[in-house]
């Protein structure tokens, strides 16, 4: 049986990756996005979604549904750093996925991943520039 905590983690987990999917399709630095699947190589070293970037760059993203287990996280896989938390604890509160009030609360948390996203390519470039210069 899934209990809640699976759900809102794989919740937060689809809209990161329609998140990411829609910026590659934006022409963004996206090139390709993979959502590793549950108990794989990736996922258990911390890894959610992986971004192919432009230039042949990979960002690792661990996706959180709260900020409760973060330090954990960083404990475990310190090489992880860009981590997502989408709190998607709303959606689970609509059960009808075609209702507006659904559609819109899910609209606005991709438009939020989005910039999310956005950020932590951002950081990653800028870390990598800073380190070689």
């Amino acid at each position: 049986m899934v209990n809640d905590q699976q759900s809102k983690g794989d919740i937060a987990e689809r809209i990161v990756v329609k998140a990411a999917k829609e910026l590659k399709h934006e022409a963004w630095v996206i090139r390709h996005v993979r959502h590793c699947p549950k108990n794989s190589d990736q996922d258990r070293m911390g890894i959610d979604v992986l971004l192919f970037l432009e230039g042949g760059f990979c960002l690792p993203l661990q996706v959180k549904s709260s900020a409760r287990r973060l330090q954990r996280h960083h404990r475990i896989h310190p090489y992880i750093k860009h981590v997502i938390i989408l709190e998607a604890m709303n959606l689970l509160m609509y059960h009808d996925s075609n209702s507006d009030k659904y559609r819109a609360i899910k609209l606005d948390l991709i438009r939020q991943t989005k910039l999310l996203i956005k950020k932590a390519v951002r950081e990653a470039f800028y870390d990598l520039n800073r380190s070689n210069p």
